[in-house]
């Protein structure tokens, strides 16, 4: 952007999760249905495409959750495009009061895919709130992330 500029817009994404069985669960998600549109100082426009992505989780034995989601229709711009995969797993101990996570995410179809993204989490609840901490690295300086969450529940 250009400093002491903006633009602003909104978007509908739209989301659906189906569990067939007490071990599974699949979902599909698309975002910015509406393809919305951004100004820019020179009067061109940049407009985010629609992007969809689908995933399954499988429940296993002793609170362990197991994912796999990707991308069914590329991120990016014309010039530079891709779609992730990522896999990740979760562990719960004490009846799902503590969790740790692990998780790879890898984009084909450019250069990016040539070096995975790593994330690691932990996190726990209690009956009033639930709090998760993860941290993501990659290869390249704009994919390394602390995050921290916090959810309250009643």
């Amino acid at each position: 952007g250009v400093e002491g500029q903006s633009s602003h817009t909104w978007a509908i994404d739209l989301a659906a999760l189906y569990e067939p069985k007490s071990w599974l669960r699949v979902g599909l998600m698309w975002r910015r249905l509406n393809e919305p549109e951004f100004g820019t100082p020179s009067g061109s426009a940049i407009v985010l495409s629609r992007h969809a992505r689908a995933g399954a989780a499988f429940h296993l034995p002793k609170e362990t959750l197991v994912s796999l989601d990707s991308d069914l229709s590329s991120q990016g711009f014309e010039d530079d495009s891709w779609r992730e995969i990522s896999l990740g797993a979760e562990k719960g101990f004490f009846e799902r009061r503590l969790f740790a996570r692990a998780g790879v995410r890898v984009e084909v179809g450019s250069d990016r895919g040539k070096s995975p993204a790593f994330s690691l989490g932990a996190g726990g609840r209690t009956r009033f709130f639930r709090i998760e901490f993860a941290y993501l690295a990659a290869a390249a300086a704009r994919d390394r992330a602390w995050w921290v969450a916090v959810t309250l529940s009643s």
